[in-house]
């Protein structure tokens, strides 16, 4: 009896309500990862957000020299009058012309002490250039159909880039080098050229490499135009534009673990928006992968953040207030089982063993049962005892009534 009460008690009180407790905080957890997990893609894409800020304010740096080039009354006089000048070349061919010297001291004190290679302008009208600093040009050189003053002619007033490029110098890693340019326009507001600069992606390189390290993620340079990469790290090598072995984005989300028809449609959301989240893996590690456009530029980034980690810091302030909660509840449940088994269980059953005693006693009815507490089972052993005293009594009482009659029955049984 005993056993069972206590068995019973046990998983009534314990059992039970610490399972129906855990399904519960199986419930609050799945619900809080979810929207943790959602918060933590906010995150992401905000911090993914911050380090294409921190790559746009290095590009917009130089894109504000070019503006400042382009929109100078100095180049909206001089750029006109290269017309004059039918098969002029470079500098030694437009050093004649009025303000030369003035335009270009101003590109040169423009770009001095940045990462700009060279700031030049370009006529509509004429096939040279006027440069910063003096370029001899091979013979025959005309921008006018070069990709970037196409677009800038077709764009007016915005900031058009060329396809990449790598540079002949001799580096320790490839220079890639790529044309911004932006259209001159005269006083009256027409068009007459435009103003360029050539520009190595190396610090912008660097400017990722760094943002790598400090903020343990990995980013994918790439071309949103023409659908290739220009810097990447790939688990073998470190990847640089290079023409003759052009890397395009299907290979790169092949690494990431899309092939066939998702990367096609993959590839068409990363060429077509200008943000988008999607799960990738590598290596047999899990990413979740932040695509952002970067302003005023052709480019895009792909951010990678390891999704163990994004996990592990979800678990870690999700984890130790449920299983705080648990332990708390099931402590509590275990002193109010032991309560439970002190003020009901343990009475009940001392009852139980004096009514045993009770029976293998023959029906002793000088037994007697304590009554430990005043409860329902307390009342119960003291009515059970003053039942118990009256049936002695009356068994007393039984007794001497026998014994009297049997004292008659002797007394006549004498007489006769």
């Amino acid at each position: 009896m005993k056993s069972s009460i206590r068995s019973k008690a046990l998983v009534f009180l314990v059992a039970i309500p610490l399972a129906l407790i855990c399904a519960l905080a199986f419930m609050l957890f799945t619900v809080e990862f979810n929207k943790d997990l959602r918060n933590a893609k906010a995150m992401l894409e905000s911090q993914s957000g911050n380090i294409r800020d921190a790559i746009h304010l290095e590009v917009s740096r130089s894109l504000e020299l070019l503006r400042t080039v382009a929109l100078n009354p100095v180049s909206g006089r001089v750029v006109p009058r290269m017309a004059g000048v039918p098969n002029g070349l470079d500098n030694d061919d437009y050093k004649e012309l009025e303000e030369f010297g003035l335009l270009t001291e101003t590109m040169d004190q423009t770009s001095r002490n940045t990462t700009v290679d060279l700031v030049y302008v370009a006529s509509s009208a004429s096939s040279g250039l006027i440069l910063s600093r003096d370029v001899q040009l091979a013979q025959g050189f005309d921008v006018r159909g070069r990709d970037y003053y196409v677009d800038a002619i077709k764009n007016p007033g915005a900031f058009v880039i060329s396809q990449p490029r790598v540079s002949a110098e001799k580096s320790d890693e490839p220079i890639i080098v790529i044309t911004a340019a932006r259209t001159v326009a005269d006083s009256g507001g027409n068009v007459v050229g435009i103003a360029a600069f050539n520009y190595r992606l190396t610090p912008i390189i660097s400017l990722i490499k760094a943002q790598m390290e400090s903020n343990a993620v990995e980013i994918a340079l790439y071309d949103a135009r023409g659908g290739y990469v220009l810097w990447n790290r790939f688990s073998d090598r470190e990847y640089f534009y290079d023409p003759n072995a052009i890397v395009g984005l299907p290979e790169l989300l092949a690494a990431y673990g899309f092939e066939g028809a998702p990367a096609e449609e993959l590839q068409k959301k990363l060429l077509a928006e200008e943000n988008s989240y999607f799960d990738a893996k590598t290596d047999g590690k899990e990413y979740m992968v932040q695509a952002l456009r970067i302003p005023d530029t052709r480019w895009g980034l792909l951010v990678k953040f390891p999704r163990a980690r994004v996990v592990s810091e979800l678990l870690a302030s999700i984890v130790p207030p449920l299983a705080i909660f648990i332990s708390v509840f099931l402590f509590a449940q275990i002193g109010i089982f032991f309560m439970v088994m002190l003020s009901m269980v343990r009475p009940l059953a001392t009852v139980g063993r004096h009514l045993e005693a009770l029976a293998a006693a023959d029906a002793d009815l000088t037994v007697v049962i304590p009554a430990i507490t005043r409860d329902e089972i307390g009342r119960v052993a003291t009515s059970f005892n003053q039942f118990t005293g009256k049936l002695r009594e009356l068994m007393v009482d039984v007794k001497k009534a026998i014994d009297g009659t049997n004292a008659i029955k002797q007394n006549v049984s004498a007489s006769t």
